[in-house]
Order: structure tokens, then sequence, then C-alpha cells
């Protein structure tokens, strides 16, 4: 509680609202404080206020970071569950017999495609999650080694008809 004879300091934020105030109490010496040490008082109590808008600032942006992953994991999750049902469905189509080669093309294609939005949402997600890691849970990993993969990968699922061109030229480094 402020008390008679003691200096109070406002803290305001920038637009000049008021956070609180500093009260001066009981100095050691019991004698008012002099212009100096009252202006070292406000200096204080604008990094104060710099600070208490700091942190609403940092609450603020961890909130945002914190909504929009919720809203990237249900959307994610909500188109997922909607691709299940579009391949189930080519899926059933492409069992039926009746089906002319073109027909047959035509629904791979569309399986092709969906499957392709799947592995988009997929690495959507993995983005997302990597861009909230801190650093120190960021692990070196061997790029070569994950290109090899990939190259591995995108010829196993290429078609024969299909050519397919890549160069690639890794050369081993090593990571302290």
């Amino acid at each position: 509680m402020a008390r008679a004879g003691h200096p109070h300091v406002g803290v305001q934020g920038p637009q000049r609202e008021a956070h609180g105030y500093l009260l001066v109490d009981e100095p050691v010496d019991w004698k008012m404080p002099r212009v100096e040490q009252i202006d070292v008082i406000e200096i204080l109590a604008g990094i104060a206020a710099i600070a208490i808008e700091n942190a609403k600032t940092y609450e603020n942006q961890v909130m945002a970071t914190n909504e929009i992953a919720l809203l990237n994991d249900l959307m994610t999750h909500d188109i997922n569950n909607f691709n299940q049902g579009i391949m189930g469905y080519i899926e059933l189509l492409l069992e039926d017999k009746r089906l002319d080669e073109g027909q047959r093309r035509y629904a791979d294609r569309a399986l092709a495609q969906v499957r392709n939005n799947a592995r988009l949402i997929d690495n959507i997600r993995k983005l997302a999650k990597v861009r909230m890691l801190s650093d120190s849970e960021l692990v070196p990993m061997d790029l070569q080694k994950a290109v090899t993969e990939a190259i591995t990968y995108v010829t196993s699922i290429t078609p024969p008809d299909r050519r397919l061109n890549i160069t690639a030229r890794c050369s081993p480094t090593r990571t302290s």
C-alpha cells in the first residue's frame, strides 16, 4: 500500500496504458529520494514496461503458433479422412471387371493423384512439426543417404514405360 511521503512511479506500455506502478518504500537512509534517484527509478519502470510488453508479445506468439498447429492437425486429419474414402471408392471401381482399359487407366491415375495428395499432406504435417522444433531438438543426418534413398524410391515406383533421368553428384563429407 502506498503511504504518504513515499513516491511511486507508473509502469506504462507503449500506448501509455497502465501496467502497474513501482512503489519506492522505506529508503535505507529514511530520507526522500533525490530527483536523480527518482529518474533512475523511472528508467527502471520503463524497462519493466518493456519486459511486460515483451512477455505479452511472446505469450501471444506462442498462443498463435499453438492455434496454427491445432488447425493444421485438424485440417490434415480431415483431408486424410476424405482421401481414404476417395481411395476406397476408386479401389472398388478398379475391381469391376466391366471397366475397359481406358476407364481403368483413368481410375489408376485418379488413385495416384489421391495418393500424391495424401503424401503432400503428410509432408506438410512433417514440415509443420519441424518448424515447431527448437534448435536443441534438431539432429544431424546424412543427406547423401537420404538423397540415395529418395532416388531408389522414385526409381522403384516409376512405371517402366516412363523415362527417368536422375543426375546426382554427391561426395562424402564429414560433419563435426
